[in-house]
């Protein structure tokens, strides 16, 4: 069973949101966003994927969806349903909230977790 999240972050527009499938609990998502993702240029570039299968520290590159996660050459690479299954990029693009109020009115009950980064910092809301 998957643990769904949202990772959000704060731009001059809004509230900017991908969403991850598997691992979204703060030991592996949460740790990996602050590890990893803090620096502004390398998060845009994790945006640009849109959502995301699985998040690990390199954004990586193509690679196939259903690899073995046991493949040393794929085990650090985030998994994105667009670049890496082909989704259509509509369906799979951020999606833009133009207040924090209704990015939270939008989250359902499958999203476990939401992580935001505004200001220089990650945040787990509850």
């Amino acid at each position: 069973m998957s643990t769904n999240c949202w990772i959000a972050r704060k731009t001059q527009k809004g509230y900017e949101v991908i969403y991850c499938h598997w691992d979204g609990y703060p030991e592996r998502v949460g740790r990996i966003l602050k590890q990893y993702y803090s620096d502004p240029k390398k998060l845009r570039k994790l945006f640009a994927l849109g959502d995301i299968s699985s998040l690990r520290k390199d954004i990586g590159k193509y690679h196939p969806f259903d690899y073995d996660i046991d493949d040393p050459k794929y085990k650090n690479m985030t998994t994105a349903y667009h670049r890496d299954r082909g989704d259509p990029w509509p369906e799979v693009k951020p999606t833009l909230f133009k207040s924090f109020v209704a990015l939270l009115d939008k989250r359902g009950p499958s999203i476990s977790y939401l992580y935001v980064f505004e200001k220089g910092k990650w945040t787990q809301v509850k």
